[in-house]
């Protein structure tokens, strides 16, 4: 298993048999393909446990639904018990190792073009693989070459159109650095290109909105419901950024510190994990998705 993938496969609401999953690919035709008409989510699996599993499938559904994704799709309850059986699958395989589950749903196949679907066949792929250790420092830039289009509905929404992102962090790689922050077409801080981003100004935590093109995230969803942190409707622009006492990347699989910042070392600044603001914010990661700082 832990140099292996496991895989199920929707047609419409119709699980395919084990054996067809397995052989599953995308139709040429596809929409999620041919134009980007598809949403997915990524999932932590470790102890045999899929983490949130159930906040994670309910954002999958609502996010097809709200990209207009049509058609019968999978019940909510056949997909977390599916990424339960590969949780588990998992740790009897190889005990402690941790495994990312990515469910992805296109619109379907369908004709060129924009036009609706006459009968759409939405379909849904999930694969479990191992997940890779992640280090817990990383070094970012502020990207210069993209902005992320906060007016856009998309923005708030995890679809399979990631052109951006994927520019960023090109970016980032180009300068030396491991991932880039982007700013929104106002200048202020939306995200990371696979993470939400979370400044300590020294007294508080603090995440860009929604309404600055930040996407709505399961763990952003939870410190927001626990009141661990607020989100900034003023903006975050890159002054505040660089004058933080520590920034954080946090995704389904992960929780990093930034050590650098274009030229902004933070990593010789005091990290004020002790800080109860912030040791409440780690301890709440640990208990709640299952990452944290090492």
């Amino acid at each position: 298993m832990t140099q292996q993938t496991l895989t199920s496969a929707w047609d419409g609401a119709t699980r395919l048999a084990p054996e067809d999953a397995a052989a599953f690919t995308w139709a040429p035709n596809d929409r999620g393909m041919t134009i980007g008409h598809a949403v997915f989510d990524t999932l932590l699996c470790v102890g045999g446990y899929a983490v949130q599993a159930e906040r994670h499938i309910a954002r999958l559904l609502n996010h097809a639904r709200r990209t207009g994704i049509a058609g019968d799709l999978p019940e909510a309850g056949g997909l977390i018990d599916a990424a339960a059986a590969f949780a588990q699958a998992g740790e009897q395989a190889a005990p402690g190792q941790a495994y990312a589950i990515r469910t992805t749903i296109s619109a379907g196949p369908g004709p060129r073009g924009l036009g609706p679907l006459k009968n759409p066949v939405p379909q849904t792929l999930m694969i479990c693989a191992p997940c890779p250790a992640m280090p817990s420092d990383i070094t970012m830039i502020v990207a210069q070459g993209t902005r992320r289009n906060e007016f856009s509905p998309a923005s708030r929404l995890k679809t399979s159109s990631y052109g951006d992102n994927r520019i960023a962090q090109d970016e980032a790689r180009a300068a030396g650095a491991q991932d880039a922050i982007m700013l929104n077409t106002r200048g202020f801080a939306s995200c990371a290109s696979t993470s939400t981003l979370i400044v300590d100004d020294g007294a508080r935590l603090v995440t860009p909105s929604c309404e600055h093109g930040a996407m709505e995230g399961i763990g952003r969803g939870i410190l927001l419901e626990k009141q661990l942190m607020i989100e900034s409707g003023a903006g975050i622009d890159a002054t505040a950024l660089h004058a933080a006492k520590n920034l954080f990347l946090l995704n389904a699989v992960s929780v990093r510190r930034v050590a650098r910042l274009d030229d902004t070392d933070y990593a010789a600044r005091d990290h004020n994990r002790s800080a109860p603001h912030v040791a409440a914010f780690l301890q709440c990661l640990k208990d709640t998705l299952h990452v944290e700082i090492r």
